[in-house]
Parts: C-alpha cells; structure tokens; sequence
C-alpha cells in the first residue's frame, strides 16, 4: 500500500467513512494523512452524524477535518460547541445543511461567516432567517450560491427575513422558498433584486396568507428551472397565465395540478417550448387532451417524470413516445397504464433511462418490450410484478444497460439476476426489499 500512488489512494480512500477518515486512516502513516488531506478526496464526502454522536465527539471529529466540505446537521439539534468547532476547524467548508429547530446564536454564526467563507450552499434554521440581524449575516456570504429555506407549515408565525436575504448574497442562483411564514411584497422584492441571477426556484404556490406566488415569478425570466409545490387555490387558478412569461424555462415540476385548463394554459401557444424536463406529482386533472398539448408545444422535451397522475393513459405514453429526443421515461403509480402503451416504447429508439413502478397492470408482455430496449443505460422497477421478467434478454440484447434497480418488487428470481450479475459484470445490480 505505501508504494500506491496517491490518485490510487484517493479511489480507495473514497469508500472509507469521515470517521474512518479522520479517527483511523490519517494517522497510519504521513503518506496517507497527506492523501487524507487532499481537497479532491472530500469533494462527494458528506458529513452525517450517527444518532448516538454526542457534541462532545463531534467536536472532536471536526478537530480532525480541516478539509471537510459538507456537513449535514439536519437530522436533529446539536450543541452551540459543534457549530463552533465547525467554524474553528473547516475553512474549506461549501455545504451546510441544518435543523429547521436548530439554535445558532448571533457570535457563532459570525464566526461561520468569518471562518468558512467558501460557503456554497446553506440551508439555515428559522432561529436564523427570522431574526433580521442573522439574516444580514447569510446576506454577507459572497459565495452562496444554493439557499434553502424549508419549514413546516406549523411555524406560521415566524417571518422570514427576505428583504436581507435579497440585499446580499451577490451569487445566488437557487432558491428553495418552502415555507408559509413570508409576505408577498417581501417575495417580490427578492424576485426583483434577483432577477438577472436565479437560475432556480422552488416555491409553494400559495404563502401563508393565502396570496398566490405564481404572478411574482413572471419577474424572473431567465428562469431556468421550477418547482412549484401545493395546488393552486381559486385565485391562482386565474392567475396561471403569468407563467407564460417564462419562456426561457429548461425544467419543470409542479405538484398537485387539479385544473385541466390550467394546464392547457401553461403549455399552449409554444409558450414553454424551450422546456427539457417535465415532472408532475398527484395532477387528479392530467389527461390526454393536455398530453397532446404538451407533445405539440414541448418539442424539445426529453426527460418525462409522471408520478401519481391518475389519469395517464396508454394513448398518453403513445404520444409521449413519439418527441423526438425523449430519453428518460419515469411512471410511477399510473394504474391506467397496460402492455399496450409500454409496447408503444419500442419506437424511441433514443430512450436511455426508463423507471416505472407500481404500474399494476402490467404483464411480462411488457417486461419482455423492455427487455428489447437495447439502447437503456439505466433501468428501475419498483414495486412491479416480475414474474415471466427474460432475464436472458437483459444479458444479450440490452448490450448498453449499466444500472439494473429493483425495489420492493415481488415474483424476483434472485437465482437468475445472480446469473444475470455474473454473465454481465457490467450491470450494477441493485436488489432492495423493504
């Protein structure tokens, strides 16, 4: 091992834990701390606390992470002295993830700001963004680019900070405003501010005074990506339209679409027809009719999440098969959907990552249409009857299948995908049973 080069280690070093890293492997010998203390080996590493962490020993794991990147802290509340330790001893910190309920007083978040000023990426508790004087802190991190402020809806009372939050941050470009307690004005004026530099927002369509968000998105036009969470109450029912305005849209994702005509509004006349990606959860109003809106103004259009949606049809899987650079298909829990529109896939010769799960339809007719999908890179069924699935077929004719998942699925034939596993080593098989 002290002869391996140190691109070697780093690989090696990549499957070990932060506490592996920093309690073990840093203190076998100089060579491996040195490698240990390379910024590239930490780039994909998140620090996670286990649930029987005290602060006591977390603040001694930060001691030994000077290059740690990315902390997660949102899984419960920690003691001031952690948060602390983490500005004393992690300069290089991007990510930093929190508790809605955490606690940071005003001197240790500006020793954060101070010590870690290569912040990228913040989620803050309410303790933070609803305090005036902390929020003037987060303003001053000239680095953040990605600021989530989540909350659920039982904080009412709280006000977010916005105005503070909107005068700073110089770099922002992704907003997740998922949280009851703002005001409209107060939204509108980060809209403004930011405009120029949002690339993403993610954002309930009503706030907690039940005034709808939607017509103050249409001040960012340079939006790229949306992702609109809650139905629409009666005003924003009317006030859809605004989202015509953001034609330079790439990706969008709307949760709980109840009205067929709101739909059709958003998608007709080429008003999104630069869009990309397409998500939508729990739309009671989705139908045919808006699936062939959708194909005839969304040319473009090549990864299709359906979640949910009731409504979706065999026809709507047709005509979705037929956009020209469709390349990733995700259906989830359609229960309309049957062997005939999954044997409508054979046409879209481009399709690289088809997920579908909890389609109880289904027969091994169309597991044998997918079988036949030579060109899938990456392929997940969950909570799918596999009974009858050719698993011959997945070794011979899927020649460009990297990634097999199967989740909670039932009639599995772990005997054949051990086969499958051995005959194509190149399929990284993935078995999960709840």
């Amino acid at each position: 091992m002290e002869t391996l080069p140190d691109e070697v280690l780093e690989v090696v070093f990549s499957y070990c834990s932060v506490r592996d890293l920093v309690s073990s492997v840093q203190h076998v010998c100089w060579h491996w701390k040195r490698v240990v203390h390379t910024s590239r080996l930490w780039r994909d590493v998140i620090y996670r606390p286990d649930k029987v962490d005290t602060d006591s020993h977390i603040v001694s794991m930060l001691c030994g992470s000077a290059v740690l990147q990315a902390v997660d802290f949102s899984a419960r509340i920690y003691g001031q002295m952690v948060f602390q330790a983490l500005a004393d001893n992690c300069p290089e910190l991007k990510t930093l993830l929190v508790h809605v309920d955490q606690d940071i007083n005003y001197d240790v978040l500006k020793a954060i700001h101070e010590k870690c000023t290569k912040i990228e990426q913040l989620s803050p508790p309410l303790s933070v963004v609803s305090s005036p004087e902390k929020c003037q802190i987060v303003g001053e991190f000239i680095n953040l680019k990605i600021l989530s402020l989540v909350a659920p809806l039982q904080y009412p009372c709280s006000i977010l900070c916005l105005k503070d939050i909107a005068d700073g941050c110089p770099q922002l470009q992704h907003l997740t405003l998922l949280f009851g307690g703002y005001f409209t004005n107060d939204l509108f004026y980060t809209m403004v501010k930011k405009k120029d530099h949002l690339h993403t927002i993610e954002v309930s369509c009503i706030n907690f005074c039940g005034m709808c968000t939607l017509p103050l998105l249409s001040v960012c036009s340079s939006l790229k990506t949306l992702h609109m969470h809650n139905s629409c109450n009666s005003e924003s029912h009317f006030k859809v339209n605004s989202l015509r305005k953001l034609r330079a849209l790439t990706s969008l994702s709307w949760e709980g679409f109840h009205h067929e005509d709101q739909m059709l509004k958003i998608f007709d006349n080429k008003n999104l027809v630069q869009l990309l990606e397409l998500t939508l959860i729990s739309c009671n109003a989705y139908n045919d009719s808006v699936t062939e809106v959708i194909v005839q103004n969304c040319p473009l259009l090549q990864c299709i999440t359906l979640e949910l949606c009731s409504n979706f049809s065999d026809d709507s899987l047709r005509l979705f098969s037929s956009l020209a650079y469709l390349n990733t298909l995700r259906i989830y829990g359609n229960s309309h959907i049957t062997d005939r529109g999954i044997m409508s896939l054979q046409q879209v010769d481009q399709l690289l990552c088809l997920s579908l799960g909890q389609c109880k339809n289904l027969t091994s007719a169309s597991l044998e249409v997918v079988a036949n999908l030579s060109k899938l890179h990456e392929l997940r069924l969950m909570l799918q009857d596999l009974e009858g699935l050719p698993v011959d077929l997945l070794a011979t004719h899927m020649k460009a299948l990297k990634r097999l998942h199967i989740i909670n699925c039932y009639n599995v034939d772990i005997l054949a995908l051990e086969w499958l596993k051995s005959k194509v080593p190149r399929i990284r098989l993935k078995l999960i049973f709840l």
